[in-house]
């Protein structure tokens, strides 16, 4: 799950902490923790001089992250950084999917799923 938590779940009021018990308790992991150096604001707002941390991406599978991180582009129309996880994905196989068969150049193929 992706997007705009609205609140800087790092912080120890009843709102953070709430959200933060609800993703424990639904084995969920934020991916910002997995990866320290890419911990840094995503809401920035020059004008005010003010930023937080409030866009995340949460997984039930931490073992599948492949990379996070927050980037700076050149032109962001937006006070929000955009986020970037890339998650392996193995495909399903045709007889448990019911769908027709794919076709992959190896059995090690690896599928690559990204938010941005």
């Amino acid at each position: 799950m992706a997007g705009d938590f609205n609140i800087d779940l790092d912080r120890t009021d009843h709102v953070s902490v709430a959200i933060n018990n609800f993703l424990a308790g639904h084995s969920l992991v934020r991916c910002d923790d997995m990866f320290p150096a890419a911990k840094v604001s995503t809401y920035v707002n020059e004008a005010l001089n003010r930023s937080s941390t409030i866009d995340y991406i949460v997984t039930s599978s931490p073992q599948l992250l492949l990379d996070y991180y927050v980037t700076e582009p050149g032109s962001n129309f937006s006070d929000h950084l955009p986020i970037f996880g890339s998650f392996c994905c193995n495909p399903v196989p045709s007889h448990v999917s019911g769908q027709k068969p794919n076709v992959y150049n190896s059995q090690n193929d690896m599928n690559i799923l990204s938010f941005r």
